[in-house]
């Protein structure tokens, strides 16, 4: 479930609710559509603003919002490989994380030139003792002559109990069974415009 599906949710409970001012017998006018809607769009709005911003604020970590907050530019160092190697390859790069309440999007720029970037946002789930996972599409370039963009359905997941965490092990499995784990550590500070952008 995304916001999109959330506004729907609430402009349907909106229309619901001048239903039943009809049905019970209250005249239908322009007041009780017009209240209705007010209610569904301060909604709405209110759950837009709480996916890009609202999350973030440390007053609402752990009680009300389980995610940690992993956005950002971050130094890698990863080993990835088939599943069944016993010897996996090196690679060091930058993560660049954008992410808000509902979704995450990430790319990687590797020091060989190589670069992997999610096709679109991908919605993040998390839980109470701080496993999070999502899954998505991700394009692999390799910067070489003749070497197509290899396109890829990976499956990934961490674990944080830190609401603002110094460093994040992301593992993922891709549908092709190569399997990868990214070191995230050394997060750059954000400028204020950057922390205030949602992606």
């Amino acid at each position: 479930m995304n916001r999109w599906h959330l506004l729907v949710m609430v402009l349907v409970v909106g229309l619901i609710n001048a239903a039943i001012s009809a049905w019970s017998g209250q005249p239908l006018d322009l007041a009780v559509i017009r209240n209705a809607s007010l209610v569904a769009g301060l909604l709405g709005a209110a759950i837009v603003l709480f996916d890009r911003w609202g999350w973030r604020f440390a007053a609402l970590h752990p009680w009300f919002v389980v995610l940690p907050r992993i956005r950002g530019d971050w130094a890698v160092a990863a080993d990835i490989g088939p599943a069944r190697a016993r010897q996996a390859s090196s690679f060091q790069g930058q993560i660049f994380i954008r992410q808000t309440y509902f979704s995450i999007w990430a790319r990687i720029d590797w020091e060989d030139g190589a670069q992997m970037r999610f096709l679109m946002k991908a919605p993040i789930v998390a839980s109470a003792d701080g496993f999070c996972a999502f899954t998505a599409v991700y394009e692999l370039d390799p910067n070489a002559a003749g070497a197509a963009p290899v396109t890829r359905r990976a499956g990934f997941f961490f674990h944080s109990a830190e609401t603002h965490p110094d460093a994040v092990t992301l593992f993922y499995s891709t549908a092709d069974n190569q399997v990868g784990r990214i070191r995230l550590s050394a997060r750059k500070k954000m400028s204020l415009w950057r922390w205030l952008m949602p992606y």
